[in-house]
């Protein structure tokens, strides 16, 4: 977990950067390497933050407390975050109301209602400012976010390993996976299914030349939910997590909150 805090952290950083560059006029939406970047960094650190905050311990009530376990400071860091990030998105909307200039036959234009306004090019610069602030007010939330995750459940598992308690490492000896690694497979398993059918049937319809009308929309409501079926199937039956309780076969599963139930000992959790 320590490799994925250390990215969310760094992300964190260069995506305050680029956010404070913009008030000083600098355009950064050409570096197009950078937002890839910066993207995909989140998605790699937002994954495992979740499936961190799925294994932590349940308060009273049986609710999820994922920043019980950070530091005060980092838990106020990503609240005032969040704050700052809900107020830098209302601002953006109101900067950009008459919407996302481009530039078309050698001008920059904006569509407005409907009716292309032509714009000056610092007007144009400003705009792309703008975006940029937008972007990276959103990405400085979700890397603090994910951030405070992996740290609270970094804290957590060094707790239960002093208290004796089994945190889980990354493979047992069985070959299984602990929880929160098998659950960051389950999410992506279970997306790959979603969209493996929508993406079959759209290359079907290219290659083809299909032409099903309404018929054809019927279906692609319908491609979805097979793969997503079969990824569940998979998770239920055929590819268990290790067990905290006895390192038994522990399934995925979705019923009443419990995310995992083990065949060997019957424990439920996640």
């Amino acid at each position: 977990m320590w490799v994925f805090f250390i990215l969310a952290l760094v992300g964190l950083i260069v995506s305050i950067a680029a956010h404070l560059s913009t008030f000083f006029g600098i355009d950064l939406r050409g570096l197009s390497s950078l937002w890839i970047l910066l993207f995909g960094v989140l998605f790699i650190v937002f994954l495992p933050a979740i499936a961190v905050a799925s294994q932590l311990p349940r308060g009273d009530r049986g609710n999820v407390q994922p920043f019980k376990f950070a530091p005060g400071w980092m838990r106020l860091l990503t609240f005032t975050v969040a704050i700052y990030a809900a107020i830098n998105f209302v601002t953006f909307c109101f900067l950009m109301s008459d919407g996302s200039p481009y530039e078309e036959n050698g001008q920059y234009v904006v569509r407005n209602h409907g009716k292309l306004v032509a714009i000056t090019a610092a007007e144009y610069r400003q705009s792309r400012v703008y975006d940029v602030r937008g972007f990276t007010g959103h990405a400085m939330f979700f890397y603090a976010a994910a951030m405070t995750l992996l740290a609270s459940g970094i804290r957590y598992r060094k707790l239960a390993a002093d208290s004796g308690l089994s945190a889980g490492g990354l493979a047992s000896q069985q070959g299984r996976w602990p929880l929160w690694v098998h659950t960051i497979f389950a999410v992506i398993l279970q997306t790959i299914g979603f969209f493996a059918g929508p993406a079959l049937y759209i290359g079907s319809l290219v290659v083809f030349h299909w032409q099903l009308g309404c018929f054809g929309t019927l279906l692609w409501v319908a491609t979805p939910w097979p793969g997503l079926a079969f990824a569940l199937y998979l998770l239920a039956e055929k590819l268990p997590a290790e067990c905290p309780n006895c390192g038994g076969r522990a399934f995925f599963v979705s019923s009443r909150g419990n995310h995992y139930r083990c065949k060997d000992c019957g424990w439920t959790g996640g």
